[in-house]
């Protein structure tokens, strides 16, 4: 769960791993960094990410992390992962948070399940794309939630973190989907979901 979750990663590639800290204070995930773990000192904190939900006066966010990506082209890598819940609902996006500028993009709302995240290069662009990915948990009952867990869905998130194309529905409760990305020579990739 959230409280204690780190990440670690080199957001400027000088051979440094910063290390990112999140927390749950009341019902609000906070995101501190270490920048360099050998200097005293209490390092920046309590960024704000998001809100959690509530179900029963229970919140249960987790992180899931993704490999850090430079999404802007500025040099800096962005520290990208997902926030998922269970019966809280809320959130359940993909966030990519830029230290230098401190600025967060969130993905689209959604009331998929997040269980992991997938960073390929599915149109031969150089640049990966960002594909979350989960589980048909049938826990959203608000029909006004998009892309609920009542289905899996095959999600393709460009460097802004908006839909490449629509979302995908694979209906089946308490189904699973697994995307993969094949590649050969002289081929362009293929995303499949298995």
């Amino acid at each position: 769960r959230v409280p204690g979750t780190v990440i670690t990663g080199d957001r400027d590639d000088d051979g440094m791993k910063e290390i990112y800290v999140f927390t749950l204070s009341g019902d609000s995930v906070l995101l501190h960094v270490i920048p360099d773990y050998r200097e005293a000192g209490i390092p920046p904190g309590n960024r704000y990410i998001a809100r959690v939900g509530k179900r029963n006066n229970k919140s249960d966010p987790y992180i899931i992390p993704a490999e850090m990506d430079d999404l802007t082209g500025d040099g800096i890598k962005e520290l990208i992962f997902g926030i998922g819940t269970g019966y809280s609902l809320k959130p359940r996006s993909v966030f990519a948070w830029n230290a230098v500028c401190d600025t967060l993009v969130i993905s689209p709302e959604s009331g998929y399940f997040l269980q992991g995240i997938l960073q390929e290069d599915i149109d031969g662009d150089q640049e990966k794309e960002i594909i979350p990915y989960g589980y048909a948990a049938s826990n959203v009952r608000d029909s006004a939630i998009p892309y609920p867990d009542r289905n899996t869905w095959l999600m393709v998130l460009n460097r802004k973190l908006l839909f490449a194309f629509n979302p995908l529905a694979f209906p089946g409760q308490y189904s699973n989907l697994k995307p993969v990305v094949l590649s050969g020579n002289h081929h362009a990739p293929i995303l499949a979901a298995l």
